[in-house]
C-alpha cells in the first residue's frame, strides 16, 4: 500500500472508531435518560404547584409571573425541598422570614411576603402557622414553595421595584437589571451562613436611594410622634405679627418638620425673650416674626412661594398628615428601584414635580464670567461647587453628593384634555419619566412643528390670520426642507406628514438657541426658550412635553467642559450669531434622568415635598392596590408627547 493509501485507510479507521464511541456514548446517555430518578412525594407536590403557578395558602396565591424562575429553580434541585430539614425550616428560611418581617423599614409591605410587620406579634404571620404545621410531605412542599415564591418576590421588589414602569408608558426599562432569580437563590441564599449579608446588596446602592431611605425611616418615626395637621384655615394671607388661632399648633408643626428650632421662642412686647414653651404658661396667639425664616424654609421646600406670608396653600401643605409624607417617600423608594444602575447617579437629573434640574458633578463648572455683562440671563445665580471640595471622579456618573449647577425648568402641561371631536385622540402633554444618554447638542435649532400642534394651533391660527406664518417665523417645507408657498389646499398634506411647518432659527424660536439631545421614543429633550418669564413662576408646567431650561449657556458649558474648542465664549457665539442648526456631538455620552419624585431628598438630607401634578403617584397607588401579579399592560389612552422637535 502506498503512502497515500495508508493515510486514507488510517483516516477511515479513526472515523469508524470515533463513530463507535459516539454510538456507545449515545446508548449510555439514552440508557441513563430511560431511568430517571423518581420524584419523591414532596417533588410530586412541588411539580404540581409549579405547573399551576398557584398556592392558595399565600396572601397572593397567583404566581404566574414567576412560573419560569420557579420551575428553573426547582429543576436545578431535582424538585426537592430546599427550605426544610425534616419538619423544621432551615436557618436560611428563618433568616428570610426575618427579612420579610422587617421590610416595612424599606417602604415595602410585609404582608406581600406572607409576613406581619416587625412590630406585630410573632405568631400573627402565615409563616408562624406554616412552620408549626410541617408534618407531611404535602406540608413540606407547601412551605418550600411558599418560601421560594415569597423570596423571589422580595428580591425582585427590593431590586427592581414592584411595578413595571412601562405600565405608565415611562421610558425606563427594568429588564436591563433583572436578576436571574433561580440562580440568585441557589448561589447567594440557600447555602449562605449569612443571608443578611447577601440581602443588603439587593436594593440600589446609590446615595439617592440611601438618602431617601434615611428620610423615609425618619418620617416613620415622626408619624409615631405626631399625626400632623390641625391648623385652622385662614381667610387671607397672614404676615408675621398677625394674630392666628392656630399659632401654637403651627409652631409645633414647624418644629416637627425641622424648619424651626426648639429654642426659637417669641419675644415679648418689650423685646425680651419669652420663656421656652415647656415653662411658659402663655401659648403664642399670633404668627411670631421669629418664625418667618422657618416659614420661608418650609415654603421653599414644599414648592410654594417663599415669601413668609401664610395663605391657604401654606396651611394646606402644613396640614398634610405625616403618614402621607411617609407614603410619598415610600413611592420615591419604589421609583428609585426602577432605575438601571447607570441612571441611579445620572449627572443630569430633572425632577418633574419640583420643576428643577440639577447637575451632579465632581467637575468644576467652566468660568462663565468671561461672558459679557450684557447677557445677565445666561449667567445669573449659577451654583458653583469649588474644585477644592471635589473628590476625584470615579467614572462617567456622579455620586449625587455634589451639585455643580441647579436651575428652574418648565415641564409639560398637567392634565389630559378629552377629544373634542369623534375620532380625535385626547391631548396629553405631560412629560413622562424616562432615562437615556445625551449624545449631541444643536445650536440655533429649527423647530419642526409636530402634526398634532399643527392641527390644534397652527392651522386654526392661519384661518384667523393670513399673516400667522410670517408673524411666527414659520414656513412650510417639504421633506428636503425646501420652502413651499402655503395655500389651504396643502392642509391635508400637512396633517399627513407629506409637508411640515418649520420655525426659523433665532432668539424667537420656540426652542430658544440650543437643544440638548438624548434620543427617545417620546421626542422629549432639554432646550432653551425665549419665554424666560415663566421661570419665575412657582408652578411651571407650561410646555407641550419637553423640558425648557433656565440656564442654557451654563448647562452647555458644563456638558462641553472637556472640549477645549468649546469655551463659554464660543458657546455664547454659537447660540447668538453662529450657523443655524449646528450639531455638536459629545465625546462621551451623558446619562440623563427625567424623574418624578414628590418627595425628593437633597444632599443635605432636606426633603422637598411637592404636589402630584401629573397624578403619577395616584396611578402607582391604583396599580399596587390591584394586587399580585401587578398589572403590566400600559394604561390607556396613550398619546405620544412629541413636543418641539
Amino acid at each position: 500500500m502506498n503512502n497515500c493509501g495508508w493515510k486514507r485507510a488510517r483516516r477511515w479507521v479513526l472515523i469508524a472508531g470515533t463513530a463507535t464511541l459516539l454510538v456507545a456514548g449515545g446508548c449510555r446517555k439514552e440508557q441513563k435518560q430511560a431511568q430517571p430518578k423518581p420524584l419523591s412525594p414532596e417533588g410530586v407536590a412541588l411539580h404540581a404547584m409549579a405547573d399551576r403557578a398557584r398556592l392558595d395558602t399565600m396572601r397572593w396565591p397567583d404566581f404566574a409571573d414567576l412560573k419560569k424562575p420557579v420551575e428553573d429553580f426547582y429543576g436545578a434541585h431535582d424538585f426537592e425541598t430546599v427550605w426544610v430539614k425534616g419538619t423544621k425550616p432551615t436557618e436560611q428560611a428563618r433568616q428570610m422570614m426575618a427579612a420579610f418581617a422587617a421590610c416595612d423599614t424599606d417602604g415595602l409591605d410585609p404582608e406581600d411576603y406572607d409576613s406581619a410587620p416587625s412590630n406585630a406579634a410573632r405568631d400573627s404571620s402565615r409563616w408562624a402557622v406554616r412552620a408549626a404545621e410541617i408534618h407531611t410531605a404535602q406540608d413540606r412542599a407547601a412551605f418550600d414553595m411558599a418560601m421560594t415564591v415569597a423570596a423571589m418576590r422580595y428580591l425582585n421588589d427590593e431590586h427592581n421595584g414592584r411595578v413595571d414602569p412601562k405600565r405608565f408608558n415611562f421610558g425606563v426599562d427594568i429588564n436591563q437589571k433583572r436578576y436571574d432569580l433561580a440562580k440568585f437563590l441557589t448561589e447567594k441564599i440557600i447555602t449562605s451562613s449569612n443571608v443578611g449579608a447577601a440581602l443588603v446588596t439587593v436594593p440600589p446602592q446609590s446615595n439617592e436611594y440611601r438618602r431617601t431611605l434615611t428620610a423615609y425611616r425618619h418620617w416613620v418615626e415622626l408619624a409615631k410622634q405626631d399625626p400632623g395637621g390641625g391648623l385652622p384655615a385662614v381667610a387671607r394671607r397672614m404676615k408675621p405679627g398677625d394674630p392666628y388661632a392656630g399659632a401654637a399648633r403651627m409652631r409645633e408643626l414647624l418644629v416637627l418638620d425641622g424648619d424651626l428650632k426648639e429654642d426659637v421662642t417669641p419675644a415679648d412686647v418689650n423685646g425680651a425673650a419669652a420663656a421656652p414653651p415647656e415653662t411658659s404658661q402663655k401659648k403664642p396667639t399670633r404668627y411670631e416674626p421669629e418664625w418667618a425664616a422657618a416659614v420661608r424654609h418650609f415654603q421653599l421646600h414644599h414648592g410654594l412661594q417663599a415669601d413668609g406670608k401664610i395663605g391657604p396653600p401654606t396651611i394646606a401643605a402644613m396640614n398634610v398628615p405625616t403618614v402621607e409624607r411617609v407614603h410619598q417617600l415610600a413611592i420615591a423608594l419604589e421609583r428609585w428601584r426602577w432605575l438601571p444602575d447607570v441612571y441611579q447617579n445620572a449627572p443630569i437629573f430633572v425632577n418633574l414635580p419640583e420643576f428643577k434640574l440639577r447637575v451632579y458633578s465632581d467637575d468644576p463648572l467652566p468660568d462663565l464670567n468671561l461672558i459679557p455683562e450684557t447677557k445677565p440671563e445666561a449667567v445669573h445665580d449659577v451654583a458653583v461647587v469649588h474644585a477644592s471640595e471635589r473628590p476625584a471622579p470615579a467614572d462617567m456618573t456622579s455620586d449625587h453628593s455634589k451639585i455643580a449647577l441647579e436651575m428652574n425648568v418648565v415641564t409639560g402641561k398637567a392634565g389630559i384634555k378629552p377629544p373634542e371631536k369623534k375620532g380625535e385622540q385626547p391631548e396629553d402633554h405631560q412629560t413622562p419619566m424616562l432615562v437615556n444618554l445625551m449624545r449631541y447638542l444643536i445650536f440655533r435649532p429649527y423647530w419642526s412643528v409636530p402634526i398634532d400642534i399643527t392641527q390644534r394651533e397652527v392651522l386654526p391660527g392661519i384661518a384667523k390670520d393670513p399673516n400667522y406664518l410670517a408673524e411666527h417665523d414659520f414656513e412650510v417645507v417639504d421633506h428636503r426642507r425646501k420652502p413651499v408657498d402655503y395655500t389651504p389646499q396643502l392642509d391635508k398634506k400637512l396633517l399627513h406628514g407629506d409637508l411640515m411647518v418649520r420655525q426659523e432659527a433665532g432668539p424667537d424660536n420656540s426652542l430658544g438657541l440650543v437643544k440638548f439631545m438624548f434620543p427617545n421614543p417620546y421626542s422629549i429633550y432639554l432646550h432653551s426658550t425665549p419665554a424666560v418669564g415663566l421661570f419665575t413662576r412657582t408652578r411651571r408646567d407650561f410646555s407641550h412635553g419637553c423640558v425648557r431650561v433656565e440656564k442654557p449657556l451654563a448647562l452647555a458649558a458644563w456638558i462641553l467642559r472637556d472640549r477645549q474648542d468649546w469655551t463659554p465664549d464660543k458657546i455664547d457665539e454659537a447660540m447668538n450669531v453662529g450657523d443655524n442648526n449646528k450639531t455638536v456631538p459629545l465625546k462621551q455620552t451623558i446619562p440623563v434622568a427625567i424623574f418624578y419624585d414628590t418627595a425628593y431628598v437633597e444632599p443635605d438630607g432636606t426633603v422637598n415635598f411637592t404636589r402630584d401634578i401629573y397624578e403619577y403617584d395616584k396611578l402607582l397607588d391604583e396599580t399596587l392596590a390591584a394586587g399580585r401579579p401587578y398589572p403590566t399592560k400600559p394604561i390607556t389612552p396613550v398619546v405620544d408627547v412629541h413636543d418641539e422637535r
